[in-house]
């Protein structure tokens, strides 16, 4: 829910040339005292507001699918609920919207949460696809990415008609929800996970190209999170385990899954695995020291040297408090991955900040000039202008314009190189 309130305006941190000398492990040690990195975007997408009037959606969860030829070329693809999909380009111009399915008899319409990106689908040929967790109608919506045209046109699924509800009970309260994908390199095997609103599952389903017009999706496991999480030989009830915001780390083969009202779990990718999941970070209300409910997005951040693969960073968004927390992409030798520190986007002359921020993506590419070495894409739950209506339901007063934010990845880079002298070092080529 984003509340209505005051921004502040925030001045830009200057980077001392004393940090810049600092060893890395003292720079990691001192973190906590340092104040936060503030970024600001380099441009924006068009309002999306939660309205039954003119333009009507929410601005929830991006993906960014890179253009196999040309990088400047490339697309920004983004969900915004009851009105679908936005296709944007980098200037943040929306080139394509698609509409999720009307109400047909006892269907509900749809309503699109979550997407991501496979590429080199086998589709007849190699294809790149986009893929859409439809909460409205319990399923998966998967679009094929045309880089000719830069658009998007529909795939038919097969398999599922319901995710989590049975046919003749479609509940959208525990229908599909956050939604990632997983290109397993090493067997070619493709796969997408989906998460149930207000439930404890997260399904694990691998696509196979029926032809070259339709995939079937086949589930191969269920992960059911705790009930219960044990904080300093206490456990604590978990009264709602809702799950969003998720990521793969595609080099590694683990899925981070942001518990909103809990923290961070770390699961195996693995199918076969037993393995139970990993409290990488929990909440303060939990007793952690970074994270404000609601834990959202999640990302990874690839380094740039493409001989390694032992660097980067994972980030979450921090709803709460309006930032994302940084963590060490590799754990260390107690399986915990370091806390680095966190940044915000504040306002500029040009874009307003980042607040209750759903939805987060990180791209290492050359994009063309605007971002040579990549981009990063959020969801900003409070854009600007205000737009203010009074909320019935949960008697608050509510800023209802919401769009998606670009920041240069190399604007990222040096803010954190600059803070934490910590340079990332790990690769992972999207396609």
């Amino acid at each position: 829910m984003r509340i209505f309130s005051i921004r502040n305006h925030f001045l830009v941190l200057i980077i001392t040339i004393l940090m810049l000398s600092l060893p890395a492990m003292e720079a990691v040690a001192s973190v906590h005292d340092l104040p936060v990195i503030e970024l600001n975007a380099t441009t924006e997408t068009p309002a999306v507001l939660n309205s039954a009037e003119g333009n009507y959606g929410d601005a929830d969860d991006p993906a960014i699918w890179v253009h196999p030829r040309v990088g400047a070329a490339s697309l920004v693809i983004a969900t915004k609920k009851n009105a679908g999909l936005g296709v944007y380009d980098l200037s943040g111009v929306e080139l394509q919207s698609i509409a999720p399915l009307p109400e047909e008899g006892a269907l509900p319409a749809g309503r699109f949460n979550n997407v991501d990106i496979l590429y080199g689908f086998p589709l007849g040929a190699k294809r790149d696809i986009a893929v859409v967790s439809d909460r409205g109608r319990d399923t998966v919506r998967i679009f094929q990415i045309n880089p000719g045209t830069l658009s998007l046109k529909p795939i038919k699924v097969l398999g599922f008609d319901h995710l989590f509800s049975s046919p003749n009970a479609l509940t959208q309260g525990k229908t599909a929800y956050g939604l990632t994908t997983w290109h397993d390199k090493s067997h070619d095997h493709f796969y997408v996970f989906v998460s149930q609103a207000d439930g404890a599952l997260i399904r694990q389903l691998r696509l196979h190209p029926a032809d070259s017009t339709s995939i079937t999706m086949e589930l191969v496991r269920t992960i059911i999170l705790p009930e219960q999480v044990e904080i300093n030989a206490i456990s604590h009830e978990i009264d709602n385990p809702t799950v969003e915001g998720m990521v793969v780390d595609q080099n590694l083969g683990w899925l981070y899954v942001g518990q909103e009202e809990v923290g961070i779990w770390r699961y195996s990718t693995d199918p076969d695995t037993k393995a139970p999941g990993v409290l990488v970070d929990r909440v303060i209300s939990l007793g952690g020291e970074h994270l404000v409910a609601d834990v959202e997005g999640l990302a990874i951040l690839y380094g740039s040297n493409p001989l390694e693969d032992s660097g980067g960073y994972l980030i979450a968004s921090s709803q709460g408090d309006d930032s994302f927390s940084i963590y060490s992409r590799l754990p260390d030798t107690s399986g915990a991955h370091t806390w680095i520190g966190r940044f915000r986007i504040v306002n500029d002359s040009y874009t307003d900040g980042v607040q209750h921020c759903d939805g987060i993506e990180i791209i290492r590419a050359h994009l063309g000039d605007s971002f040579p070495e990549g981009l990063m894409v959020v969801q900003d739950g409070s854009n600007a202008p205000d737009v203010v209506v009074y909320d019935e339901k949960n008697d608050e007063y509510e800023n209802i314009n919401t769009n998606f934010k670009f920041v240069s990845l190399k604007v990222l880079d040096q803010a954190i190189n600059a803070r934490l002298t910590i340079r990332v070092n790990a690769n992972h080529a999207p396609r």
